[in-house]
């Protein structure tokens, strides 16, 4: 099936063309899934740009748009970390977010918002995971991370 970007008509009214996922259904409006989409694409490419990632040049918001929502629908309903399942309903307050301290409270509040990471910096495929699982693996890929955690784990001697 082929996906169309968003298309704000001149009259104002949008008309959306990223269908809304099923689990996102009840939980975020089409307008607000499709607002936090092209803001996710916009900052996404700007951000690869500033650090000269090949692909940004040839890629255009449009289609970082489309990656964004493909990752979306390939596993966006639950950290691919933990498991947890993101709070969808966090998308609404993004501008609360904006104004608010990057503390403990603020990861808290916000730990399980649902963010769009690089799987591999190198390379453009993107993938949903948390706020608070995107913040502790940083500049990691993702097979790093899991190999620190194994090791914070096996040096705490914690078990489930």
């Amino acid at each position: 099936m082929k996906q169309k970007k968003v298309v704000l008509k001149t009259d104002g009214a949008m008309t959306f063309q990223y269908p809304l996922p099923p689990f996102l259904k009840g939980v975020v409006s089409q307008r607000g899934y499709c607002m936090w989409l092209m803001n996710k694409g916009e900052n996404l490419r700007r951000r690869d740009i500033k650090h000269n990632r090949p692909y940004s040049k040839v890629n255009s918001e449009t289609v970082y748009n489309q990656k964004v929502h493909q990752a979306v629908l390939d596993g966006g309903e639950f950290d691919p970390f933990t498991g947890e399942k993101l709070n969808w309903g966090l998308v609404s307050k993004e501008k609360n977010m904006e104004t608010e301290s990057f503390t403990n409270d603020y990861l808290n509040t916000y730990a399980l918002y649902p963010v769009v990471d690089h799987t591999n910096p190198e390379e453009f495929e993107f993938e949903i995971c948390s706020l608070i699982s995107n913040e502790c693996k940083s500049s990691l890929t993702p097979d790093e991370f899991v190999d620190f955690c194994q090791r914070v784990v096996a040096f705490r001697g914690v078990t489930k």
